[in-house]
């Protein structure tokens, strides 16, 4: 997480996984989110997302997606949260 300022958060993670000793092959995936504050509670944000399936691997984004072994998935998203 970077504040670029009060109202602005830059958020990012990347995830390397190594099984290709398993059933799954190895796979690495990137998140990155922009973040803006409009109240204490409530937030705009615009997220991308990318997995890097190799081998074997089949991880998705979405609990309802089942990638084909081997293939890369990407997903945009913008919404708002509110805490209630």
């Amino acid at each position: 997480r970077y504040f670029l300022n009060p109202n602005n958060e830059l958020v990012m993670s990347y995830v390397n996984r190594n099984e290709s000793v398993g059933a799954n092959g190895d796979t690495n995936g990137l998140y990155l989110s922009l973040e803006h504050g409009l109240s204490k509670r409530t937030i705009l944000y615009a997220t991308y997302a990318q997995i890097n399936n190799r081998g074997n691997s089949r991880y998705a984004l979405s609990f309802d997606a089942q990638p084909t072994a081997g293939e890369t998935v990407r997903g945009l998203s913008v919404g708002i949260s509110h805490a209630f």
